[in-house]
């Protein structure tokens, strides 16, 4: 159990709780955010970048996965291995994503999982990942490969500090492609 009650669950506003029975999945981390109004509509903003974003979807999630690791989310994990292997990320990887060096990465997931464990742990990623990812990825694609990183260290934050348990269909459906074909 959470360690502050879910928003539906702490005297909720009818307007909440109708939005949480629109949505096409209810996730225990949407249910957590929604305990701040200004927090959920963030979190809508930046969904929406990181799934109409110009960082290719598998890169994205072996940065997640990085992330989640380095940062001890289980529930981020859990959901995150899911939607990973549904835009092509190997189990190899997978079993791989804290060794940035293994051979079943191509030299830009490399970079991609060695920035996103340096980041989780340092919070700096290394001058020679950036200005190597810069060149492969360019600007843009590469502020928000750093903004999802940021974003998913920060909502593992978020989920271990208020103990936030995975849902039951964690590990089990893509809660992305859910998402998109209900919504």
């Amino acid at each position: 159990m959470a360690l502050i009650p879910f928003a539906d669950q702490n005297n909720p506003s009818q307007a909440l709780l109708d939005a949480l029975k629109r949505a096409p999945i209810t996730l225990n981390v949407t249910r957590m955010i929604a305990n701040s109004h200004k927090a959920q509509k963030a979190l809508a903003g930046f969904g929406d970048m990181i799934m109409r974003g110009e960082l290719d979807p598998k890169l994205r999630e072996l940065a997640i996965l990085r992330t989640a690791k380095a940062c001890g989310s289980n529930y981020e994990w859990l959901h995150h291995v899911v939607v990973g292997k549904g835009v092509g990320v190997t189990q190899e990887q997978i079993d791989n994503i804290e060794n940035p060096g293994a051979g079943c990465f191509d030299e830009t997931e490399s970079l991609i999982v060695r920035l996103a464990g340096e980041m989780a742990k340092n919070v700096k990623g290394s001058r020679e990942a950036v200005l190597a990812l810069n060149q492969k990825l360019g600007p843009s694609v590469l502020v928000e490969l750093i903004m999802v990183c940021g974003f998913y260290g920060g909502l593992a934050r978020l989920l271990e500090t208020t103990e936030v348990e995975p849902d039951d269909f964690a590990g089990k459906i893509d809660v992305f492609k859910a998402s998109q074909r209900s919504g």
